[in-house]
């Protein structure tokens, strides 16, 4: 009824500087054969309640305390391989990165295992300093400071971020920076989208290349093979490329409670199968 009248236009088509953004999906194992058992009890207990309690009152509660346990568990699962990955991006070049996490203790934990890496960098004569983080339990003023001290200080490498915290009003980064890893996904695509224009702005680093070319974003979502983080993953990107169809009358709203229902069949569909990028 509206297409005599409105005109929609996608972003790229609007802000023509705007970096290309590139999204990379990379796979790491399970830290340990210990924390890999604990999530196969996990996957197993969850298809078990899921066959059983289908229908009842409280399936939908119960559904959603198994995901947010399953999910914690591969929040943890991940933390060497993301200190190592980053460890290789901090060596090899001197720019600045921006880590997003969702649960505090994930956070927490990376600080610790940063702080002792760097460290180590100092003492082979780097001038690296420790990570700063920007959590939700920090007020307004606080979070600026640390915002000016990541942009300012060329030593202040790495901020670790709560998505949750970070996704909005944490302007400035892409002066800095053009390099993010969301470490834990969010139910909600759009939400890890805003954390991703945290970096993807006008102004960007990568807005331009030295031959006056627009340059790229690159934002790296860490998953542990066959687990929640995967399955979530391939619901998603399908479901974003119909977000490409909308100019020609086709649009997909991402619907956090659908997704999480989706997400909760397959899981008790697939058990722990490897999804195939």
């Amino acid at each position: 009824m509206t297409d005599d009248f409105i005109i929609r236009r996608k972003m790229i088509d609007v802000q023509q500087d705007l970096p290309t953004l590139f999204r990379k999906f990379i796979s790491c194992e399970f830290a340990s054969e210990k924390l890999a058992r604990e999530y196969e009890e996990l996957q197993k207990e969850f298809s078990k309640y899921f066959y059983e309690n289908e229908g009842t009152e409280n399936f939908q509660q119960g559904i959603l305390a198994r995901i947010a346990v399953m999910r914690h568990k591969t929040g943890i699962s991940k933390i060497p391989f993301i200190v190592e990955f980053n460890m290789e991006f901090f060596n090899d070049t001197n720019s600045k990165k921006v880590l997003f996490v969702y649960h505090q203790d994930v956070g927490e934990v990376l600080n610790r295992l940063f702080c002792k890496e760097f460290e180590e960098m100092r003492i082979t004569g780097s001038t690296i300093k420790d990570p700063l983080q920007y959590t939700a339990d920090l007020n307004s003023i606080q979070r600026d400071n640390i915002r000016k001290e990541f942009e300012e200080d060329p030593d202040r490498r790495l901020l670790i971020a709560s998505i949750m915290a970070a996704g909005e009003g944490l302007d400035g980064l892409q002066h800095v920076c053009q390099d993010l890893d969301v470490a834990e996904r969010l139910w909600n695509p759009k939400k890890e989208e805003q954390a991703e224009a945290r970096i993807q702005r006008i102004g960007s680093m990568g807005t331009k290349t030295e031959t006056g070319e627009l340059g790229r974003i690159n934002a790296n979502y860490i998953m542990v093979a066959g687990t929640i983080d995967e399955y979530f993953a391939e619901l998603v990107e399908k479901k974003r490329a119909n977000v490409d169809q909308t100019l020609d009358g086709k649009e997909y709203d991402f619907n956090e409670a659908s997704l999480i229902k989706e997400l909760a069949t397959v899981l008790a569909q697939k058990g722990s199968k490897k999804w195939k990028l």
